[in-house]
């Protein structure tokens, strides 16, 4: 385990960031702080989601940061984000985390308290660092989305398609979704700390990403459903061409199984111009055949 402090002596206030802490550590921190057991348990649980609980005079956030080191298969958001749990009061900022997160080391080096009200603006801070981590995975999926929409009407490969987009998909409904639920955190913290400066600024932030988020995701559902649609035209296209060729074959089909008979009494089979009349005859239903479909329109 890992600590880093920063204590304030006027006003009053300290924070604390510790990363990769096991149950004991936990359990030492909770005595430290009075931290209720239910929200320590919280702390262990790798696949909670982010949320929003009051604790007497102290407040628990679960925040999830974007994970840049991710697998590339990656689709759940166990696997895509890091969970960071941070706990508020006016003495105090407990933040903790497994692994130690690029934004959050950043915030650490460069963080200037706020002197009339250091508690908010730190969580605002913090929010706004596990936010930012969603930007780039955002740009990364719109700009791959971009990819595909220009190739879709080329590419005549299904299989490779497909499985891409439905992975685009997975990711832009996670981030949609943290982005959401951090963005309910945040309006919780709002009505507690109405016109915060700090608060304003990280929600405004939270609402661009949301927007970003939802229009990826509606966009990708809408080019699959294009795909889905041109793959269906392609295979009318095929079923169109089998039918009508099916209808050239069909009536000589029809001739030739006539005269392929075995009956003993069949009067055109011995008669000098029987063949030629059949082949002309064939021939002129096909011809028959091509100028009523091209009448209609169907070969085109």
């Amino acid at each position: 385990m890992s600590e880093f402090v920063r204590t304030l002596e006027a006003p009053a206030f300290h924070w604390k960031d510790v990363v990769g802490p096991a149950h004991a550590d936990l359990t030492a921190l909770a005595k430290q702080y009075g931290l209720h057991r239910r929200a320590v348990e919280d702390c262990l649980d790798p696949a909670h989601l982010p949320k929003f609980e009051r604790l007497g005079d102290k407040t628990f956030i679960i925040l999830r940061a974007w994970d840049r080191h991710a697998a590339e298969g990656a689709d759940t958001v166990t696997a895509l984000t890091r969970k960071v749990a941070v706990f508020v009061s006016d003495e105090f900022l407990l933040s903790i985390h497994r692994k130690d997160l690029r934004v959050i080391a950043a915030l650490r080096e460069h963080w200037q308290p706020d002197a009339r009200d250091p508690r908010t603006g730190l969580l605002a801070d913090i929010i706004n660092a596990a936010l930012s981590t969603y930007r780039e995975p955002l740009e990364s999926l719109i700009d791959e989305l971009d990819r595909y929409e220009e190739n879709i009407f080329k590419s005549r490969s299904e299989k490779d398609l497909m499985p891409a987009l439905y992975a685009i998909k997975r990711r832009a409904y996670i981030l949609k979704r943290m982005i959401w639920l951090h963005r309910e955190i945040l309006e919780k913290l709002h009505i507690n700390s109405k016109d915060d400066p700090h608060l304003e600024d990280t929600m405004d932030n939270a609402a661009g990403l949301l927007f970003q988020a939802e229009d990826l995701h509606e966009s990708v559902t809408g080019l699959i459903s294009l795909h889905l649609s041109i793959a269906s035209h392609r295979t009318n296209e095929v079923m169109r061409l089998l039918t009508i060729f099916s209808v050239f074959f069909l009536p000589l089909t029809f001739i030739v199984g006539v005269y392929g008979m075995n009956f003993d009494y069949m009067p055109e089979l011995r008669l000098q111009w029987g063949y030629p009349a059949t082949l002309l005859a064939m021939g002129s239903v096909s011809l028959s055949m091509f100028l009523w479909l091209r009448y209609k329109g169907w070969l085109k």
